[in-house]
């Protein structure tokens, strides 16, 4: 029992270690300068995580999660999902709009956590980074999608992910398969 208490005791310390990377620092002490305690020097001491995507996934002990805009390729031109009210065809060869960019960024979908677990995330998302690429050049300058991980799915809504089979599917959501 001892040695389990411990056990647990040094586990919640390493935990509390970690936690201080998310947490602002105190207010200031009385006649400390206000300057220094500024909103925004409060939030110089949050961890400088290097983008939006690991800052994602690095929310204390939580389960990462990845998150992807999703879209189909029909006649070599990004498309929603025919029962989406945006069901139009974006060209990838242009710069998407301003409005372009803001619908194809609100098509957003968590993958399931069996493409987030710590042996295969950073696989994944060099795999979403690099997939595509020259495909998605011009897509990269809109400042709706240039950090944004984005995976196509063909005609039939399929597409694959670090050896799995993704379907998408309009009543069910992503379905996945190993590697069929």
């Amino acid at each position: 029992m001892a040695q389990a208490w411990e056990e647990f005791k040094a586990e919640q310390a390493i935990l509390a270690e970690k936690a201080k990377q998310f947490r602002i620092s105190r207010p200031p002490d009385e006649g400390e300068s206000v300057l220094i305690h500024s909103l925004q020097g409060w939030l110089d001491t949050v961890s400088d995580v290097s983008t939006d995507i690991k800052a994602s996934a690095a929310v204390r002990d939580s389960d990462s999660s990845i998150e992807v805009i999703i879209m189909m390729v029909k006649d070599n031109q990004a498309q929603f999902f025919p029962w989406q009210k945006e069901a139009c065809a974006i060209s990838f060869e242009n710069m998407p709009s301003y409005e372009e960019g803001r619908r194809i960024a609100r098509n957003r979908l968590r993958l399931p956590g069996i493409f987030s677990r710590r042996w295969n995330e950073k696989a994944i998302i060099e795999e979403l980074e690099h997939r595509d690429y020259s495909l998605l050049i011009e897509w990269r300058k809109s400042e709706w999608l240039k950090e944004e991980l984005i995976l196509l799915f063909d005609e039939t809504y399929s597409a694959t992910l670090g050896g799995y089979s993704l379907k998408y599917d309009k009543e069910n959501g992503l379905i996945y398969n190993r590697g069929e």
